[in-house]
């Protein structure tokens, strides 16, 4: 099973999307950045889950992510992980 849905199945059942909405609230959509080429704009963050640290790289135009498992954090390892993740 990919990582992705490992990820979704692991975090559902702690967040109530529609207890977190106000009564009668609106938020504006987010414009989609389609003026860049995807993966050129990214984010990334480290997160703890069940105990183990994981890698999350977020693409700001297409939105998709890639999440890898980090056996340490040392700036190395997770540097290592940032460019396997752009050769795959």
């Amino acid at each position: 099973m990919p990582m992705m849905y490992k990820f979704f199945g692991l975090v559902a059942p702690y967040h109530d999307y529609k207890a977190d909405r106000g009564h009668g609230q609106t938020e504006p959509l987010l414009a989609l950045l389609s003026h860049i080429r995807p993966w050129i704009q990214i984010g990334s963050d480290l997160f703890e889950l069940n105990q183990k640290v994981y890698l999350i790289m977020v693409d700001y135009a297409s939105r998709l992510f890639e999440i890898q498992e980090l056996k340490t954090t040392t700036t190395a390892a997770v540097i290592c992980h940032i460019c396997k993740m752009f050769v795959e």
